[in-house]
């Protein structure tokens, strides 16, 4: 294996890389020349770099980046870079797109994309094809739904009041599934409902449908049988990046460190990431063991945040479970709120007030800004937990404090789950790109997936470009290819929204016809009807309607609004910049701030040593509380506090006020006898 030396960095080559993402050619050496992120980008080692909220890790990444490409001379060997989402690739896309740095970047031999796509073009895909199983789509709904319909009535009747479906999930190449709970019972091996489920799961793949995890499943079964892949890859990939580190979890991690990490030479990888943000999807994820990050004897942090001010890094820095010591070096100090200097307030309610906290919350805000800044703000109220459940423990979800608030459709993106729903996203990102391609290519989607639920040999569009392959499948049929371009030009160019009425008289008869001549079948399935129908109103997505505007949007006040408030999860806005958030306190095994009220007061910093639960409470709500630029506000029960501990907020930096039904009254801070 050929050695391979880093190109090195000078004070010159930072410089040109500010200028040509338009920034000031101090951006990374900070104005006293003392900025970490210079010694950073110039560094040829591997490191774990913790980047506190706010720090430009993006940034320094795609710098670092656009260096490395202007100096690369290696055509075969290239820079790997992951994460768990597009991030990266957008940003170099959006501020070097027009450079040629930017361009090689995102070229052979270079490879910038998601963990779960770099598996399977290097590893899962391949493998699956030398073993001759079939891939025609990755996609866990199509999938497990297919699944679902493939199970014998009896095993749909036993199973059917199953919470959950990861079941049906295979974990092993033998297509062994997941653990099957139903209440109190597991299923075994030997069971017959077992060895339904594991039969579909192998029918499916072998038919040529997956599931994203089942990817990981192959790959490292790819590494079990040829454990040289991982030294022809850290050939060709001799650096390594991963951004988002602290999301993965154990299965991403432990491929990972198999892959880059296994051999007797291993590639030079930096990641990125914020362990105190650490935060995930859904309860049952955990982070990882193998690999953890950071590794101390290669973390480099960056405590320095540009988000916001030293008051609210004063406030946040508490929270994290092993602080950096943050230091506000953005947002802004002057406040019209207080005469004694503190603006962030926490807001303290009782059950009869609750419904008044977020419009108290409205008036705070309409106090504090302009006009101006209230009509191009990001102004958010935001909740550890979002969706409902029968308790007395009031507040338990968000939608305590508001009613009108629909969890289905706070996540960052709404999974399209019908027709109608592909044809709404399709839309909205047709309005955000002024071009009609987004919804040719979301109709195409949606025909080729319904035709797939009625017929699983239905030539597969995966790798493919949609609307190119649903008119080669209908080429044949001079009607259906007809129908299918009438009715695609008619969606692309009519403004008037979709209704109902209108997609049950007009469209429905027509796609129906078309589904069913790409899917070479006379009768629909069950799961193609229930595709096709209008999505209902508790659907994810399914408000996404132009006409209807519930986005979770509260508008204060009703009538002539002057601010408006995006209600969501803690969840939902992890990344995000906010100029104000309010926290609302929710929910879990007992009330967050209840917990957490020491570290408010500042008597408590950090939680090294403290449980699990308190961990990952912790790292929710300083993500919660590390969104804001200007003002940082909490919603928590007054009768958490008792009047001294009232008075210790105070003496923390923090404005306390009482909601009650028609106004917000201020707790007077006692005086000093000094």
């Amino acid at each position: 294996m050929m050695e391979f030396e880093s190109p090195e960095i000078q004070d010159e080559d930072i410089t040109w890389a500010s200028r040509a993402l338009g920034l000031p050619d101090s951006a990374f050496f900070g104005n006293d020349g003392h900025d970490a992120r210079a010694k950073l980008l110039k560094s040829p080692d591997a490191l774990d770099i913790e980047a506190c909220p706010g720090s430009g890790k993006t940034t320094l990444l795609v710098a670092k980046l656009a260096i490395l490409s202007r100096q690369w001379k290696d055509r075969t060997r290239g820079i790997c870079v992951l994460s768990h989402t597009n991030t990266a690739r957008e940003e170099i896309e959006h501020r070097l797109g027009n450079t040629l740095e930017g361009q090689r970047l995102l070229r052979y031999p270079n490879y910038v994309g998601t963990i779960h796509g770099f598996i399977n073009e290097f590893l899962a895909l391949p493998w699956l094809r030398s073993l001759d199983i079939p891939v025609r789509t990755i996609d866990d709904d199509i999938c497990i739904g297919q699944r679902w319909e493939m199970l014998p009535d009896w095993a749909t009747n036993i199973l059917k009041g199953a919470t959950s479906r990861d079941y049906l999930r295979y974990r092993s190449i033998d297509f062994t599934p997941g653990e099957i709970r139903l209440g109190k019972k597991v299923f075994l091996e030997h069971e017959n409902t077992f060895k339904a489920v594991q039969r579909v799961c192998r029918q499916s793949a072998q038919n040529g449908f997956h599931c994203h995890s089942e990817m990981f499943v192959w790959a490292n079964n790819l590494l079990d049988k040829n454990p040289d892949v991982s030294r022809y890859i850290q050939h060709r990939f001799p650096l390594l990046f991963v951004d988002e580190a602290q999301d993965n979890d154990e299965d991403q991690s432990a491929l990972l460190d198999r892959i880059f990490g296994s051999a007797d030479t291993r590639s030079t990888r930096v990641r990125l990431g914020d362990s105190n943000q650490a935060i995930f999807s859904h309860s049952r994820q955990e982070g990882a063991t193998t690999d953890p990050f950071p590794h101390d004897h290669l973390r480099r942090d960056i405590e320095s945040s540009f988000r916001f001010g030293q008051d609210i890094a004063d406030l946040a820095n508490p929270l994290a479970v092993t602080p950096q010591g943050l230091k506000g070096v953005g947002g802004e100090s002057q406040s019209t709120l207080s005469s004694d200097g503190s603006k962030h307030a926490i807001l303290l309610f009782e059950e009869h007030s609750i419904g008044n906290v977020l419009d108290t919350y409205a008036k705070i805000l309409i106090d504090e800004f302009s006009p101006e800044q209230l009509a191009s703000g990001k102004f958010f109220a935001i909740g550890g937990t979002h969706r409902p459940k029968q308790t007395k423990h009031l507040p338990y979800h968000v939608g305590d404090y508001w009613p009108s608030y629909d969890p289905n459709i706070a996540g960052r993106e709404a999974k399209p789950s019908t027709f109608v729903q592909f044809m709404n996203v399709g839309r909205r990102n047709a309005d955000k790109q002024n071009m009609t391609q987004p919804i040719v290519s979301k109709f195409a989607e949606a025909v080729l997936i319904a035709a797939l639920r009625s017929n699983p040999a239905t030539p597969s569009y995966f790798g493919r470009m949609p609307h190119r392959h649903a008119l080669e499948l209908l080429e044949n049929n001079k009607t259906a290819r007809n129908n299918y371009l009438q009715l695609v030009t008619t969606l692309a160019t009519d403004p008037i929204p979709l209704e109902e009425k209108l997609w049950e008289s007009k469209f429905l008869p027509t796609v129906r016809l078309i589904v069913a001549e790409i899917a070479k079948t006379n009768a629909l399935s069950s799961g193609t009807q229930t595709f096709l129908e209008w999505p209902q109103a508790d659907d994810p997505v399914s408000l996404d309607l132009p006409q209807q505007q519930s986005t979770n949007l509260l508008e204060y006040p009703t009538t002539d609004p002057r601010v408006r408030i995006k209600v969501g999860s803690i969840h939902s806005v992890k990344g995000q910049t906010h100029t104000a958030t309010l926290v609302l306190d929710t929910f879990f095994n007992s009330h967050h701030f209840k917990m957490l009220k020491k570290w408010l007061f500042g008597e408590k910093i950090g939680g090294v040593g403290e449980s699990d639960a308190y961990q990952k409470r912790l790292r929710l709500h300083y993500v919660a509380m590390t969104r804001a630029e200007r003002l940082l506000c909490l919603a928590i029960r007054k009768d958490v506090f008792s009047e001294k501990e009232i008075q210790k907020l105070t003496t923390h930096g923090w404005r306390v006020g009482c909601v009650t039904k028609s106004k917000i009254e201020w707790v007077e801070p006692e005086k000093s006898d000094q």
